[in-house]
């Protein structure tokens, strides 16, 4: 799990400043597959209030990859 805080200061505009949380699932019988889980709270009035969301990751193995690549 993470926990992280992230300040996006423009030029013009108002600064935004958010707190992100994060966590990640491995799945599959190798592990090589990820779910990601995030969720966010802005901590200033130019952030967005709050924000949520999920990803999917996966890991190609160096020979697989070459292999696949070399077919191309």
């Amino acid at each position: 799990m993470i926990v992280e805080y992230v300040g996006d200061f423009p030029e013009r505009g108002g600064s935004r400043h958010l707190l992100h949380f994060a966590t990640e699932l491995r799945i599959g019988k190798r592990q090589e597959q990820q779910l990601h889980f995030h969720y966010g709270v802005g901590l200033s009035s130019a952030a967005a209030d709050h924000f949520i969301g999920i990803g999917y990751s996966f890991r190609f193995q160096a020979s697989i990859a070459s292999e696949l690549l070399g077919h191309l």
